[in-house]
């Protein structure tokens, strides 16, 4: 007889097999993780994040993307980062924490000044990655208080029905 367990919480399970002989395998332990999808957080923070900023300042934005320990990896990962109209992206810099890595080409702006977005990072359990965002405000912005936002968005690690659907873990 064949038997399958569902629905196991994460932990270490021991298994034996005993076969049509009744003959019996070694014991062997069984690791279940906490799941099959990544568990991502994104945090976000300023030099000046919410501040009053004065017309034609830099400011720099740090945006670090974590996935927990003991899930699956993150792939495909892209940062989509919103700076509110008056702010204009400059430059980004990575750094990768832990295991996680992407190509050069991660820090390539794919999308635009006010929205920028960079991606096809990979970020294992335990990993993350920290962009680096300078910004600035433009000259013929008025002097206030401005907030800035960010996602992730990840493969969906099933894509059971499109292999290039993203999903989030939710928005900021």
């Amino acid at each position: 007889t064949n038997e399958d367990r569902t629905g196991l919480a994460a932990g270490t399970y021991t298994v034996t097999v005993t076969n049509s002989n009744g003959c019996t395998s070694a014991a062997a332990s069984l690791h279940v993780l906490s799941g099959l999808t990544p568990d991502l957080s994104v945090a976000m923070s300023g030099s000046h994040h919410g501040s009053s900023l004065i017309s034609g300042s830099p400011l720099t934005y740090t945006v670090t993307v974590s996935n927990q320990a003991g899930v699956c990896n993150a792939s495909g990962l892209i940062l989509d980062v919103l700076l509110p109209t008056g702010i204009t992206y400059q430059s980004v810099t990575v750094t990768y924490v832990g295991l996680s890595g992407g190509s050069a080409s991660v820090i390539t702006n794919q999308g635009s000044l006010l929205n920028p977005r960079f991606g096809n990072f990979v970020i294992g359990p335990g990993g993350s990655v920290v962009l680096t965002l300078i910004a600035q405000v433009d000259c013929t912005a008025l002097s206030g208080t401005y907030h800035a936002s960010a996602q992730a968005y990840y493969f969906d690690p099933t894509r059971s029905i499109n292999s290039s659907k993203y999903i989030t873990p939710y928005p900021m």
